[in-house]
């Protein structure tokens, strides 16, 4: 998009995304809790089917990624003569749209770009893009994607060829109603700035909702869209009819490197000519305003074994000892195990794991005792991806022993009786 485009202002609304910085990762949803220990994300090596989700319309990666600038009247809807070409009317062929740069050809005198854009270009050998079964020949028109919301994603803004700025971010929708979450880094081209995050962190959001990307402009053809002057990925439409799609999706050949093309401009229906240089708002369809790269990641189930578990997993008789080191039934001690100003630092992890309550400081004590101890061992126990690491459980235990007052120590014990709660494959 030139500057010389009409711009929406950038919205002020406050984001659960810290982007103000390279590689900033939304916090944890509970102040009380921290970020689950050890690796509880695994990248996936090769896009799993289920992660593209089609968003009201067939899509499928059924087109192969092959730049020819022979525009939307002959190719793919994406391949078009850019307005950030430097000088087209002598050098013709200057390869500024969104596939060139995904296959690494895009030069580097394309205009209104940065060194960071042209430094990430490519990494596609071969591949496809995201289309349905309309336009020239069948598959060229762009189809309406959204991401599933059963993953963690990390997405990065790794280029931008555009003169002004716009707002962009992601939604997540649910029946017909829209949420915005608007990335500020992104929409003043920040290269390099990255989000982490699931759905089930956004606010307003429905818990594993899909989400999708969106742009906000008032130079946007917003008819029939997501919201005034915005455009959604889920949009249906073609250059025939709105909503007109204008996000373009590709995947490389090996399936391990997913990245969307943004175009910020209003698009045209089909015109009759095919005249670039007397047609600038055909010409400017080059998709490559924004581009962002997708990365999933598996979301690992956190775990948690309640108190009954642990007392009945002891290997003392016929039961097996699923204790986990260098905790031992009947042997290791509350002071042992590094709880401070319990009352009982002699009792033993498991006898403490059936101390009864009261109206007492001490009773509270006691209760709570019982689940620092269920929360001890599900802490060290590997692959159980329990919320809290073991110096997370014996610093929050001892503090709230430390202050001497009953309902902040009852507290406690209801967060860590939750957490022991969420069973899992392990109990």
């Amino acid at each position: 998009m030139r500057m010389t485009r009409s711009t929406a202002a950038m919205s002020a609304l406050t984001v659960l995304f810290a982007a103000a910085c390279s590689d900033s990762v939304v916090a944890p949803d509970s102040p009380t809790r921290a970020a689950p220990v050890g690796s509880s994300r695994a990248l996936i090596n090769t896009f799993l089917p289920g992660v593209v989700v089609a968003g009201g319309d067939a899509g499928a990666f059924t087109n192969a990624i092959n730049p020819t600038e022979a525009t939307r009247l002959h190719g793919a809807f994406w391949d078009n003569v850019s307005s950030d070409d430097a000088d087209f009317a002598t050098t013709k062929l200057i390869k500024c749209n969104i596939g060139y740069y995904v296959l690494g050809t895009i030069p580097a005198t394309c205009l209104e770009t940065d060194a960071l854009s042209f430094a990430n270009r490519g990494g596609f050998t071969g591949g496809n893009y995201w289309g349905d079964n309309g336009g020239i020949g069948g598959g060229q028109d762009g189809s309406s994607f959204l991401f599933s919301g059963q993953y963690t994603y990390d997405v990065k803004l790794v280029g931008t060829y555009a003169g002004g700025t716009s707002e962009v971010g992601v939604f997540t929708k649910v029946g017909t109603t829209y949420t915005f979450h608007p990335v500020p880094a992104w929409g003043t081209k920040t290269v390099n700035n990255t989000i982490t995050f699931n759905t089930n962190l956004l606010p307003g959001a429905e818990k594993g909702a899909n989400w999708g990307f969106y742009v906000k402009n008032t130079s946007l053809n917003a008819t029939g869209s997501c919201a005034a002057q915005s455009a959604c990925s889920d949009a249906t439409g073609s250059y025939t009819g709105a909503p007109f799609q204008q996000f373009s999706l590709f995947i490389s050949s090996d399936g391990k490197k997913l990245e969307v093309g943004l175009e910020d401009n209003a698009l045209s229906p089909l015109w009759a000519g095919n005249d670039p240089i007397n047609n600038p708002t055909n010409r400017d369809s080059d998709y490559q305003d924004y581009i962002l790269s997708v990365t999933p990641s598996v979301i690992a189930i956190p775990g948690g074994c309640t108190l009954g578990f642990w007392k009945t997993h002891t290997g003392l008789g016929p039961q097996e000892n699923d204790w986990p080191s260098p905790y031992v039934p009947g042997v290791t001690t509350l002071g042992g195990a590094g709880f401070v100003g319990t009352g009982n630092q002699t009792t033993t992890m498991l006898d403490a794991l059936s101390f009864k309550g009261g109206p007492s400081v001490q009773d509270a004590k006691n209760l709570l005792m019982k689940q620092a101890v269920a929360a001890l061992l599900n802490a060290a126990t590997p692959g159980m991806n329990y919320p809290l690491s073991v110096a997370n459980v014996i610093s929050m235990v001892n503090t709230a022993l430390a202050s001497g007052d009953r309902q902040t120590i009852l507290n406690l014990a209801g967060v860590l009786e939750a957490d022991n709660s969420l069973e899992g494959p392990l109990c």
